[in-house]
């Protein structure tokens, strides 16, 4: 980390108007080094297992109908049969409590403790500690996959007001604001953030970041300089979000079903990209979900306890959707280190097992990553032999992705046993 770059991002306007200090040292400390994100992509209703696992293989496994629209993504792919839900809680309300928090539903199928992304967001130095975001996946409030704590999170699926919060300088998540008085009350909490940073650098950075000080005065001369100059949105480009085909009032529209889904995409992928948040869940739909996709005839719920071949027009549907996300990342420049998708973890997750049974058994987790994940694509694994029989915890799975994305303080998440082998 040099110093003119740091001196450069420091008094880079645009930023300094709406982004913390140690926001900006960290982007800048980790220009070269990008961080790993998670990305924890929700599928509704579970699925037919004999038409979505593939058989086991170590290179190139034959998918199946459900699984065929992650073919043009394969590569990035690992497909895992065999994870059962850990906890207490049974059928949808139950998965939906369980899957992103691998511990027991209440009695009242509510929570307990928080879902991965929020954990893994409180450990994180990034402006917003982790979203949630989807796509029609705040239709019905009360069937959320994200908690803190005991308290449902709820999914932001307005693009407008998605948008507004992540790109806006105007967030109240923000800890800075338009005037030079509250920018520099931020120097206040330099040493703080500073020593937080500092845990995270290697010997040498720590060496080069103790010998930037005099940056401070640069920056606080700047603020003085320009006073309560209005501020604009995050120096990061949000360009390439186009709102313009959807109506203030139509995030509901499902009509615009496919719109909503694309727009949403780019609003989350390019908070990652630039790094104003690095642990997110996008949520297509929710647990019992009505939605008619096109293609479909019938409502993803009735569809998934109807036939396999009524419910893989819903579920290719969906599947097809995270496909295009998952092809986009991989084509976003991130840093000197590769795409996107090569500095992200994703997980695709669901509910259910079974969607006719109602079961936590066999559920269709999907891996993706690129390179600088570690990740091995284009892999089919099969746990269902695992624990005598029991196959596989899938709190396992999650506190082996926390670790993997740098957070080695999770030792076990949820109801773990603890960091699996066999997946990288």
């Amino acid at each position: 980390m040099k110093r003119r770059s740091l001196i450069q991002g420091i008094v880079a306007a645009p930023l300094w108007t709406a982004l913390p200090l140690s926001h900006l040292i960290t982007r800048t400390a980790m220009a070269a080094d990008r961080p790993i994100r998670t990305l924890f992509i929700y599928h509704p209703d579970g699925c037919s297992p004999e038409v979505w696992h593939p058989a086991a293989a170590s290179s190139n496994p034959s998918l199946k109908a459900q699984t065929a629209p992650l073919e043009k993504v394969k590569q990035y792919c690992t497909f895992m049969d065999g994870f059962y839900l850990v906890g207490k809680g049974d059928t949808h309300e139950g998965g939906a409590v369980k899957v992103l928090t691998a511990n027991n539903a209440s009695t009242s199928q509510g929570s307990t403790s928080s879902s991965i992304e929020v954990a893994l967001g409180q450990l994180s130095p990034t402006l917003f500690k982790s979203y949630q975001i989807g796509c029609f996946g705040g239709y019905w409030a009360d069937k959320s996959i994200c908690f803190n704590g005991s308290s449902r999170l709820p999914i932001e699926d307005n693009p407008q007001n998605a948008f507004k919060t992540l790109f806006s300088s105007s967030s109240g998540s923000s800890s800075g604001g338009n005037s030079n008085a509250s920018q520099l009350r931020i120097l206040d909490n330099v040493s703080k953030d500073l020593a937080r940073l500092r845990n995270q650098l290697g010997s040498v950075e720590k060496e080069r970041l103790d010998m930037h000080a005099e940056s401070f005065k640069t920056l606080q001369d700047r603020l003085t300089a320009q006073g309560n100059q209005s501020g604009g949105a995050v120096a990061c480009s949000s360009s390439g979000i186009n709102l313009q085909n959807l109506g203030a009032n139509e995030a509901r529209s499902v009509e615009k079903l496919k719109t909503i889904s694309e727009v949403q995409q780019d609003i989350i992928i390019q908070a990652l990209a630039c790094d104003l948040v690095r642990n997110a869940v996008f949520s297509y739909s929710h647990p019992v979900s009505p939605i008619v996709v096109p293609g479909s005839s019938i409502g993803d719920h009735d569809a998934s306890h109807a036939s396999p071949a009524q419910f893989t027009p819903s579920k290719t549907w969906w599947i097809g959707q995270i496909a295009n996300m998952l092809d986009k990342m991989s084509k976003i420049p991130d840093g000197t280190s590769g795409s996107l998708l090569d500095n992200t973890i994703v997980l695709l997750v669901s509910e259910l097992g079974d969607s006719a049974l109602h079961d936590h058994w066999r559920v269709p987790f999907v891996l993706a990553g690129g390179k600088n994940t570690g990740l091995k694509g284009n892999r089919a694994l099969d746990f269902r032999s695992a624990n005598g029989g029991k196959g596989a915890n899938h709190g396992d799975l999650l506190t082996t992705i926390a670790q993997k994305a740098g957070y080695t303080s999770i030792s076990k998440f949820g109801l773990a046993n603890g960091p699996m082998n066999g997946i990288w």
